[in-house]
């Protein structure tokens, strides 16, 4: 017999899972402008930058643990504010997609542990990553 609760209990299966948008541990002014789903506690590096490349949304919001915010223009951006693992940089990426899949990625990085030393990294399609990181295999 189908009822109303069961056509909700349905409905809930058929929904995706949200994302909880919890970056408290990094985000320290979410209890004054409420949670943002482009701030990230996750850690920035070139390694999960490289990971990102040809991932789709879905993949990406896992990895980031956050949504990401989606700009006019079709990009979706990261602001990565994790201070607290040595290695990882703080600052932006924003990601291209086409047909639902990363085509470009361009992040502006900072390591405040290396008095505020400003990197940057870019992807797109078809050719190899270039960064400013320090050890990366393509330089810029």
């Amino acid at each position: 017999m189908f009822t109303k609760r069961t056509a909700c209990f349905l409905s809930f299966l058929a929904a995706p899972p949200a994302l909880a948008y919890d970056n408290s541990a990094c985000w320290h002014y979410a209890e004054q402008q409420g949670p943002r789903p482009d701030i990230t506690c996750t850690p920035i590096t070139q390694t999960l930058l490289d990971s990102l490349q040809n991932a789709t949304q879905p993949q990406i919001a896992a990895l980031m643990n956050e949504p990401g915010l989606p700009y006019p223009d079709g990009t979706i951006h990261y602001t990565g504010n994790d201070l607290n693992n040595d290695g990882s940089y703080q600052g932006t990426i924003a990601l291209t997609f086409t047909a639902g899949i990363a085509t470009a990625i361009t992040a502006q990085l900072d390591d405040p542990n290396q008095g505020g030393a400003y990197f940057t990294y870019r992807w797109s399609a078809g050719s190899p990553a270039c960064s400013t990181i320090p050890g990366t295999q393509h330089p810029c």
